[in-house]
Formats: structure tokens, C-alpha cells, sequence
């Protein structure tokens, strides 16, 4: 359920690292280590000021696999197209992702929220009973409906 008047924001994942390198070196501290494979590389925060390939192909590796796991389940869950099965599950939620903010009608009608609910508390619990369930009285089809809402290129 969503709010009438709500909004879904599906962002992505992101990493951050912080190299200290030269920090090190201003203050005068040398960093002494044994890196075992050109992938193992998180001793590298300390000797390097920037990625080396290995280590950016490794952290991208890592956060596309965090992706692909969190909106695999996020599709499983709602009955939408998985990212990782198909081109047109990758299409799908790249365009979910790439759009910013979905709408509360928008966002229903793609499969993201069940519904939306105006009023107070009793309202939207009711509202909450009655969708579940009809969502698990029937199944959902991935169908012409998405084509309307995101235009695929």
C-alpha cells in the first residue's frame, strides 16, 4: 500500500572508498602488506590513490550482484519481470530505476505497490486486507501494460 499522494523512489546501490594513501604519506607512515592475487585487493586502500582495474572490476562485480539480488527478489515478490532472466526484465527495471520518482498511480499500475489508500488508519488497514487478498488470489502477468508506462529503446 501507498499512500494516495506517495511516491516510490528505487535508486540503485552505490559504494564509497576512501583511499589513504596520502594521508599516509603526509604523515609520514608507510603501509606494508602482501597482496596473495591481483583481485584480492582490499589491503589496497592503504598503497593506492585510486582504483586499479582489478580492484574497480572487483567492487563492480560485487555491487551488480547485490543489484541483481535485491531486485530479483523485489521482482519475485511482487510477480514482476526478474533483471536477471531476460532483456526485457533488464529493460524493465533499468526504466524503474531511470525514471526517479514513480507516482502512486504509476507505480501501481507497473505492479510496484499494491495500491494506494486515501483516509485514515482503519481505511487503509481494510484497504491493506482487501488486496492481499485479491494479489494472492490471482496471478500476475507481465503484459502490454508496461510497454504504456516506459517506453523501451
Amino acid at each position: 500500500m501507498l499512500q494516495h499522494s506517495g511516491v516510490v523512489m528505487l535508486t540503485g546501490i552505490s559504494s564509497t572508498h576512501i583511499f589513504a594513501k596520502d594521508l599516509l604519506d603526509r604523515h609520514k607512515v608507510g603501509a606494508e602488506g602482501i597482496f596473495r592475487e591481483k583481485y584480492k585487493k582490499a589491503y589496497s586502500i592503504f598503497t593506492d590513490r585510486t582504483f586499479t582495474p582489478e580492484h574497480l572490476d572487483n567492487i563492480s562485480s560485487i555491487l551488480a550482484s547485490i543489484h541483481d539480488s535485491i531486485f530479483s527478489s523485489i521482482a519475485k515478490s511482487r510477480s514482476l519481470p526478474s533483471p536477471t532472466e531476460s532483456s526485457f526484465g533488464r529493460k524493465f527495471w533499468y526504466n524503474v530505476l531511470n525514471s526517479g520518482p514513480i507516482f502512486d498511480d504509476e507505480a501501481e499500475q507497473t505492479g510496484l505497490v499494491d495500491g494506494t489508500a486515501l483516509g485514515g488508519e482503519d481505511e487503509t488497514v481494510k484497504e491493506c486486507e482487501r488486496l492481499t487478498l485479491e494479489r494472492y488470489s490471482r496471478i500476475l502477468r507481465v503484459s502490454a501494460q508496461f510497454a504504456d508506462i516506459f517506453v523501451f529503446s
